[in-house]
């Protein structure tokens, strides 16, 4: 019998795999034509889940690579090329 918690624990990872892919959410609303952070008491819950993720992924990566390489990768403009990962690379 699988454990009833191991669909939220999917959904989590899921989630939390979709900050590495896509970046990290920023809630935006557009004021004209500019868009603009939306203030933090204007969230809704699906927002701050999604900011919630990001903070998770930041939290994983830099347990796994250390503070310092957390801070000279994040500093990189693209930190993937920087780490020698390709998309043939996984």
């Amino acid at each position: 019998m699988e454990n009833p918690n191991a669909d939220i624990y999917r959904s989590h990872r899921l989630n939390i795999w979709e900050a590495i892919e896509i970046g990290p959410f920023i809630p935006s609303i557009i004021v004209g034509n500019a868009t603009i952070e939306k203030p933090r008491e204007q969230w809704d819950e699906y927002e701050r889940r999604r900011v919630h993720y990001n903070l998770k992924f930041k939290n994983i990566i830099t347990s796994a690579l250390g503070m310092d390489k957390y801070f000279r990768v994040s500093n990189c403009k693209n930190a993937k090329k920087d780490m020698g990962y390709t998309t043939s690379n996984p």
